[in-house]
């Protein structure tokens, strides 16, 4: 009896830290750094240029860049030989086009460009991008880093193509590594300029194939947290959804929390930026409603119906969205309407705050929301918007101002800032 009893209360052990170890493996967020880095924002509209840095310790990455509207891919490639990655994206006449600052080899669907200045467009003026560190040292094929970095960028770009050794059988290229990097956008007209960090993935997969520049993945659905390289995953087979879902448990939010500035003295303004990662990959939000004849998700921030602007039928028994906005001792709570103002369809989506006009949008894009200033306490605000239902969100403020011009007018004295939001945990 006492055998048995030890036999099993061991098997209860084991079995407890395995699940202990289960939730401590699953998908986690840092700022700046992971195998898979979410940068929710570019944009190359209203005279924004975006400047995108990715440091790759061992050379490799693919980048993928996802529209403002639905999250759709734009434009993928793989980066080789490059430990540095740096390149800005600007509105040229051709539409916005990637110029590389620093790097050696970049390889696309359609070919190759290699060397600072080298140039492809990207579809999408608004967008996200994702970045992976491919490697695979579990792979049969394996290849060290050294002997492709031998390689010419036509010869890397050669082997993907028709016929290409690497079409049918592509070599991993070692461990994954640790990415970092940042996003700069700057305004030369305006005099602004301000940087982020992007949202970095870790424990995401041990273990991420060397692909074709066109292949779907990796994508976000490819998420296997391992102990380590050489374990199995630890949820066994992973269906796409459910990896999915744990960069969704990753990501997932119950509200989102930052300031709004609008000091008329300086003319500041503050934008919010709101973007949706996991929109590309069918993750819905809570309402969908009809736009220009097209099924969208939405969600909405509980204000009332705005004139000829679609809106939602909200049941009083179900949470609605909420904003209590705080400046010192006051506050205010937004009134839930029965009819709620729809808001944030996009996969990227910009609000801005009382009359100010928004540096990010124009008043006609479908991109742009506002939240009236009536709602505000003063010009300096502590906003907090608890969303009707937790989602997978990253968010940033931009808050810019003007203090005006220095030596005698010569000297522009402009100010700009970027901060993510805080986030609650559901």
């Amino acid at each position: 009896m006492l055998k048995f009893f030890k036999q099993h209360t061991l098997q209860l052990g084991i079995a407890a830290a395995m699940l202990g170890s289960l939730s401590a493996q699953a998908v986690t967020i840092e700022s700046g750094k992971g195998s898979v880095l979410l940068f929710p924002v570019y944009t190359t509209e209203l005279g924004w240029d975006s400047y995108l840095n990715i440091q790759s310790p061992h050379g490799f990455a693919r980048i993928v860049f996802r529209d403002a509207e639905s999250g759709t891919v734009v434009r993928s490639f793989n980066v080789y030989n490059s430990s540095v990655w740096r390149a800005s994206l600007s509105q040229q006449a051709g539409g916005t086009t990637l110029r590389v600052a620093e790097g050696s080899c970049l390889v696309h669907e359609d070919g190759f460009v290699e060397g600072a200045g080298a140039e492809i467009q990207i579809g999408a003026s608004v967008g996200m991008v994702e970045v992976y560190s491919e490697g695979d040292a579990e792979s049969g094929n394996f290849v060290e880093w050294e002997n492709i970095r031998s390689l010419s960028c036509s010869t890397i770009s050669g082997r993907w193509g028709p016929g290409g050794s690497w079409s049918a059988n592509a070599p991993s290229i070692g461990y994954p590594s640790t990415l970092t990097g940042e996003m700069i956008l700057i305004n030369v007209q305006r005099g602004l300029a301000a940087q982020y960090i992007p949202v970095g993935l870790n424990r995401f997969n041990a273990g991420l194939p060397h692909t074709a520049p066109s292949s779907a993945h990796p994508n976000l659905t490819d998420a296997r947290p391992r102990l380590n390289s050489f374990d199995p995953p630890l949820w066994g087979d992973v269906t796409p959804a459910e990896g999915l879902e744990l960069v969704a448990d990753a990501l997932r939010a119950s509200s989102l929390t930052n300031d709004v500035t609008l000091l008329d003295s300086v003319d500041a303004r503050t934008d919010w930026i709101i973007s949706y990662p996991l929109q590309g990959y069918g993750y819905t939000k809570p309402y969908q409603v009809t736009l220009n004849g097209v099924q969208r998700y939405c969600d909405t921030f509980g204000l009332p119906a705005k004139a000829g602007r679609p809106s939602v039928t909200l049941v009083p028994a179900v949470q609605t969205g909420m904003l209590i906005s705080s400046a010192g001792t006051d506050s205010q709570v937004s009134n839930a309407s029965p009819e709620a103002d729809v808001s944030l369809c996009n996969a990227v989506n910009f609000v801005a705050f009382g009359d100010k006009q928004s540096w990010l949008a124009d008043e006609q894009s479908s991109l742009l929301n506002r939240i009236p200033a009536d709602l505000l306490v003063g010009q300096s605000n502590r906003v907090k918007w608890t969303m009707a239902q937790p989602q997978p969100v990253v968010a940033f403020r931009l808050t810019t101002l003007v203090n005006g011009t220095l030596s005698g007018g010569s000297v522009l004295a402009n100010y700009a800032v970027m901060q993510q939001h805080q986030t609650q945990k559901p």
